[in-house]
């Protein structure tokens, strides 16, 4: 699949580990107050992004040394790719169809 540059530098790297859907989206970043993490926040947002856009593919890379992001992830049911390197940093690729991931839960 031949895919549009972006304008930000690192899409350009995670779209050459993985394209995705013609109609898929970038899911991310997301943040969570410190003293939120580990409540269900996260989960909770995911819910309702999956609710407002079903059945479209969702695309995301997290820094392959963040296992608090991955493990969160792997939690919803958002499954690795792919990976690339990015200014010498590993990064993991994830995606989910929305559908699937509502299942997941």
């Amino acid at each position: 699949m031949v895919y549009k540059k972006h304008p930000v530098p690192i899409l350009d790297a995670m779209f050459s580990a993985y394209s995705g859907a013609l109609d898929s989206y970038v899911y991310g970043p997301i943040c969570v107050n410190k003293q939120q993490r580990g409540k269900g926040v996260a989960q909770l947002m995911f819910s309702e992004l999956i609710r407002q856009v079903p059945n479209r593919e969702g695309i995301l890379f997290i820094r392959r040394d963040n296992e608090p992001s991955l493990r969160a992830h792997e939690k919803m049911g958002i499954t690795k790719v792919g990976s690339f390197f990015f200014k010498d940093l590993a990064f993991d690729v994830l995606a989910y169809l929305s559908a699937a991931a509502e299942n997941n839960k």
